[in-house]
């Protein structure tokens, strides 16, 4: 009878560790030589580069999809940078959440820009992209999960004069931050079209960024934030114009009763 129960529980415990592995490293060895965001910028040359090397790229997963801001985009930082995975998926959060560690298998993807930033996905059709997006069912060969616990991420603290492609993809924390006066009764989006707000500084009044929110983000027709204060967001590049798209405004943390807004001269008629 002990013999019979003992081969039961053995039984149990192999059935509960099999439903306890992950997609991880540890249950499939990874191929390829270990490479970095800047890595992969150097090798772009001005056209659509198709990786045929076995490079794999290990980064952090800094933005959401959870709150509809960002949509068919994953974008994962290294030590190095930040650079957007074009996925063929929606709601990407529930397999990669917000802080989560992958890897990034970039044999059989192509390396693309748009406008300053950099993109991996697939061979594109459209001459207006360099890359496309990566078909759902394909995705789970090129991105993996590190199967390690979900990491908070830690934005950088930047100033408007450090805004560089060095921090484009990455996430990033402003100060002193608020919106221009003429947005203060507006609401972050139109709902029809991606709207853009200017985000102006206490401290540096020469300088605007652009908040971008999308029309399917779930705050779009929430009013703007009063006065001022702290703004986290992905510091994103179109051109020479840099913009900022927000994970979720409840992050957040400004004072309604406070602004910084400079007197208007007085002129003598």
């Amino acid at each position: 009878m002990w013999k019979n129960v003992s081969r039961l529980l053995c039984g149990l415990a192999l059935f509960l560790t099999a439903c306890h592995k992950t997609d991880g490293p540890s249950d499939m060895p990874l191929p390829g030589e270990p490479v970095s965001v800047q890595f992969l910028k150097t090798r772009y040359k001005g056209y659509p580069l198709p990786i045929a090397q076995d490079w794999t790229l290990s980064g952090q997963v800094v933005n959401t999809d959870l709150r509809g801001n960002f949509a068919y985009t994953l974008v994962v930082e290294d030590e190095t940078g930040g650079i957007e995975i074009k996925t063929g998926m929606r709601n990407c959060y529930r397999r990669y959440p917000l802080g989560q560690r992958v890897y990034v298998r970039c044999n059989g993807l192509v390396l693309g820009n748009r406008a300053g930033t950099f993109q991996l996905g697939v061979s594109s059709d459209d001459p207006r992209y360099e890359c496309g997006l990566i078909p759902s069912d394909a995705l789970s060969r090129h991105l993996i999960s590190e199967g390690l616990p979900v990491e908070e991420i830690r934005p950088a603290d930047i100033l408007p004069s450090e805004f560089s492609p060095r921090y484009v993809s990455c996430a990033v924390r402003l100060s002193g931050a608020q919106f221009i006066r003429e947005d203060a009764d507006k609401s972050w989006g139109d709902g029809t079209s991606h709207t853009e707000r200017a985000l102006e500084f206490c401290a540096f009044p020469e300088d605007t960024l652009w908040v971008s929110t999308s029309p399917e983000a779930t705050f779009a027709s929430y009013p703007l934030p009063k006065g001022n204060g702290v703004i986290e967001g992905v510091l994103g590049r179109f051109n020479e114009k840099y913009r900022l798209v927000l994970n979720d405004p409840d992050r957040l943390l400004f004072r309604p009763e406070d602004r910084c807004d400079r007197p208007k001269p007085f002129i003598a008629e």
